[in-house]
């Protein structure tokens, strides 16, 4: 037999729910989040194998414990990098370029 709840035990009941639907989307919400830094991760050691392979002189390059230190050693790649993204038509003519060789 089913036992009836007073007003302070559904309310109880109600509050429980709640708290382990909040505990379950904060769960899941984790889950997204690591699975994203994951993903970027891979993502960042991929880009940077295959740079080091075609820039093997970016291996001169080495990281420190602070992000000032690194600002300083990485600062011409970063001028370098800055001025390669700002010339938009030579990016294009590089896309151009790759594009024809994929179809070629």
């Amino acid at each position: 037999m089913k036992k009836i709840l007073n007003i302070d035990e559904r309310i109880a009941q109600n509050i429980e729910r709640a708290r382990q639907e909040k505990h379950r989307l904060q769960a899941q919400a984790a889950r997204a989040k690591r699975k994203e830094v994951a993903i970027n991760i891979d993502r960042q050691r991929i880009i940077g194998e295959l740079s080091v392979r075609y820039f093997p002189e970016l291996l001169q390059f080495h990281p420190y414990r602070t992000h000032g230190e690194n600002q300083e050693e990485f600062a011409p790649l970063i001028r370098f990098l800055k001025e390669l993204a700002a010339d938009e038509k030579y990016i294009s003519r590089l896309k151009e370029k790759i594009n024809r060789e994929v179809w070629d």
